[in-house]
């Protein structure tokens, strides 16, 4: 007998348990689609929800459901008696984003439901039991004609399509596509790599494409981030920015560009709260009408989980999963990578170099890794920057690709995308 179907690859923690829990009612009293709700009912029942209040909410939606009520929120109110009950149940109809993880909540709930009955059984006749449970409420169990949803299946189409958002640079959209909502991509490497340069200049090529950034800046202060694009922009030496050593020109230039409309059009909005947790970075971005959020850095992230390193950074990778999930989001977010023992010949990253990094791997749908080998040998090319693609949901093996590194002017061009422009411009023959 099969009693590992639902079980979990690994512990839930609490906090989950409870988000999973409120996802799933969000749907169901937010939600307008009515064959929807039912199949969310369908596959729950209320000893699956280990919190109290969303247990009673269950119950009262079980109840509207016997009586053959619509499910929306007036009309549950009506039966719930606590008004504890009432606000929440009406906060929950306004958090309501979308229904289209619903399976993903409904298997995590189910598995940690079985997980519980399974710990808590001492029969054989409680195991049959467990397994009729399993054939009842199991999300995979269900018979459905291959043409049922096409409506929903197109229109999830032309939506991915219209939100999905190239990196610009043609070498990398050539092997990943594009991003798309819910897609999570971490950049990675050791310090002095050029993660932040990578990052700012993948942020100007969206903005500059119209995507509008949400960028929580934990490490670097606003003005920081202002100098390095001016200085990308204008091509002005960011260490002369650093060390007011620019000359005459070069202070005119900073200045025309800082005070122009080419730079207040960029539509890139800066998170300055540095101290900050993902719950509040999912309260920000549920406000916020953002393209495409981006985080530097992970590790800088206040925990709430008080266990070792490996389980906060755990934690804090899965919430970023989660909240990319919920709201039909890309993230794209740095983490930083030890430096690597001085004795290894290979000095490229290898996704093995996360491995003490708690579930960051396992999360991500992309990892790219930031290489640059003239930092360990002063003699290689200062102008190359590697950056490797180690991991891709949609390909596969290791791709590196090699793009043009300008550290004076913070500025990466894909040798791709450079002659393709030179071209266009008429400066190469075709």
């Amino acid at each position: 007998m099969d009693t590992t179907l639902f079980l979990e690859e690994e512990p839930v923690n609490e906090q989950l348990k409870k988000e999973y829990e409120h996802q799933l009612l969000t749907m169901i009293i937010g939600g307008k689609n009515i064959e929807k709700k039912e199949y969310i009912i369908r596959h729950l029942n209320k000893d699956m929800f280990s919190e109290l209040l969303h247990k009673r909410i269950f119950e009262g939606i079980l109840k509207l459901q016997k009586e053959q009520k619509e499910i929306e929120v007036g009309n549950l109110c009506e039966i719930l008696t606590i008004e504890e009950q009432k606000k929440f149940a009406i906060s929950l109809e306004k958090e309501y984003i979308t229904n289209m993880n619903c399976d993903y909540y409904l298997k995590k709930i189910q598995a940690i439901y079985i997980k519980r009955l399974l710990k808590e059984c001492d029969s054989f006749e409680g195991y049959k039991k467990i397994e009729e449970i399993k054939r009842k409420y199991s999300v995979h169990s269900e018979i459905k004609h291959i043409s049922e949803s096409t409506d929903e299946l197109i229109v999830e189409y032309y939506n991915k399509w219209g939100n999905s958002i190239k990196t610009y640079y043609p070498s990398v959209d050539n092997i990943i596509g594009s991003l798309q909502g819910g897609d999570v991509l971490i950049l990675a490497g050791a310090t002095a790599m050029g993660k932040t340069c990578t990052m700012l200049n993948l942020i100007m090529n969206m903005a500059e494409k119209k995507h509008k950034i949400l960028l929580f800046s934990l490490e670097m202060q606003l003005k920081q981030l202002q100098n390095r694009i001016i200085s990308a922009k204008t091509g002005v030496n960011s260490d002369k920015i650093r060390k007011f050593n620019m000359t005459n020109f070069e202070q005119k230039k900073y200045i025309d560009y800082a005070l122009s409309e080419d730079f207040s059009k960029l539509n890139i909005e800066v998170c300055t709260i540095y101290d900050i947790t993902t719950d509040k970075i999912k309260d920000i971005v549920l406000s916020s009408d953002c393209d495409i959020v981006y985080i530097d850095y992970l590790g800088l992230i206040k925990s709430n989980d008080n266990g070792n390193t490996y389980e906060k950074v755990s934690a804090i990778s899965r919430d970023i999963k989660l909240i990319a999930n919920e709201t039909n989001k890309p993230f794209i977010v740095l983490h930083q990578l030890s430096r690597l023992k001085s004795d290894r010949k290979d000095k490229r990253p290898v996704l093995s170099d996360l491995r003490d990094s708690g579930k960051i791997e396992q999360d991500a749908d992309f990892i790219f890794l930031v290489y640059r080998e003239a930092y360990y040998n002063p003699s290689a090319n200062k102008n190359k920057l590697e950056l490797i693609i180690a991991k891709s949901r949609h390909s596969s093996g290791r791709k590196i690709i090699d793009l043009d590194y300008d550290a004076e002017k913070q500025l990466i061009q894909d040798k791709i995308g450079y002659y393709m422009e030179s071209r266009k411009q008429g400066q190469l023959d075709v």
